[in-house]
């Protein structure tokens, strides 16, 4: 095990595509003056942070379609090391609205692809498989569609098999089921 190694699994990425609209007006046709794209979803934000921390890591994930490759692509740039599970369905994006003007942000968050039992299965083998070089797990974000409430919990108890510290930064159900593997 790396001491340094840290393991991000971020089960529901996205591409977050933010666009600055002065003076934005729902239900009026508004005008664009700046936008930009990020890789999305707490999991990937942590694993771009402690890059920057020059700390060594791998974020683990569930990617589909056009939208998943762009996203490797984002982070593969970067300097993250990607282990992506494929997906058939296209993975999220999330729009967000900045209005400079009156400082409000309006977001619009996709529910992310349905997620089968085979990639489910081939991510709890990556995580299985990461566990035993890692020093850290984090568990970070939102389950997308066809992972049950518990998904995370079994992912913890996996990782805990090999020793590994575990860090679970969700909510509502997924948080209640997961922290039951602590």
């Amino acid at each position: 095990m790396n001491s340094r190694q840290v393991t991000t699994i971020t089960p529901n990425p996205a591409i977050d595509k933010t666009y600055w609209i002065d003076g934005f007006r729902a239900n009026k046709q508004n005008r664009v003056s700046r936008v930009r794209i990020d890789p999305g979803g707490k999991g990937l934000n942590i694993a771009r942070i402690l890059k920057g921390f020059g700390l060594e890591g791998t974020a683990l994930g569930f990617f589909g379609g056009m939208i998943g490759r762009e996203l490797i692509n984002l982070l593969t740039e970067e300097g993250i090391n990607i282990v992506p599970v494929f997906t058939d369905a296209n993975t999220r994006t999330n729009t967000k609205i900045m209005d400079p003007v009156s400082g409000e942000e309006t977001e619009i968050n996709e529910p992310g692809p349905l997620i089968g039992e085979t990639e489910k299965k081939q991510l709890r083998q990556y995580v299985q498989e990461y566990a035993a070089k890692s020093a850290y797990m984090v568990f970070s974000g939102s389950l997308p569609p066809g992972c049950e409430p518990d998904f995370y919990q079994g992912l913890i108890t996996t990782a805990k098999k090999f020793n590994c510290k575990t860090i679970l930064d969700t909510s509502e159900v997924a948080l209640r089921e997961g922290i039951k593997a602590a």
